[in-house]
């Protein structure tokens, strides 16, 4: 078991349910608790045109979403969840797209698998990666 009590207790999903919440990811400043962070990205992640609405869910629904043993959506790979650089949350159906900022919408990948993926739904992506894969057959 990683979790060490040096963070006074807080759960990583903590952190990463704020930084889904917010365009903007910073986690920890020096001097603000996590909590007060986690706070201002909910609040932030449930803004829409520059009005703030109430969240949808909280770190306890992505809990139960998710549990300990969480796996890429993307590719299937076993996340740390304690290795908060290793992994993201991500918007299953873009903002961009009209994907609405719920329970349901979140995913929890790997921050490469993000990365690539970027403001494409899933579909789409997975079209992108065959066409890639069909590009390089030797490679594959």
């Amino acid at each position: 078991f990683k979790y060490v009590a040096k963070r006074s207790g807080k759960h990583p999903y903590k952190t990463k349910t704020r930084a889904f919440f917010s365009k903007k990811r910073c986690f920890k400043r020096e001097g603000r608790s996590l909590k007060n962070v986690i706070n201002g990205r909910i609040g932030t992640f449930c803004t829409e045109n520059k009005i703030r609405m109430k969240p949808t869910f909280t770190y306890e629904d992505v809990m139960a979403k998710f549990g300990d043993n969480p796996v890429c959506y993307l590719t299937g790979q076993q996340i740390d969840i304690y290795d908060s650089k290793s992994y993201q949350f991500d918007h299953i159906i873009p903002r961009s797209k009209g994907g609405q900022n719920t329970i349901e919408n979140l995913g929890i990948c790997t921050k490469e698998a993000n990365i690539a993926k970027r403001d494409s739904n899933l579909v789409d992506f997975i079209k992108m990666c065959k066409m890639v894969a069909n590009n390089f057959p030797d490679v594959v």
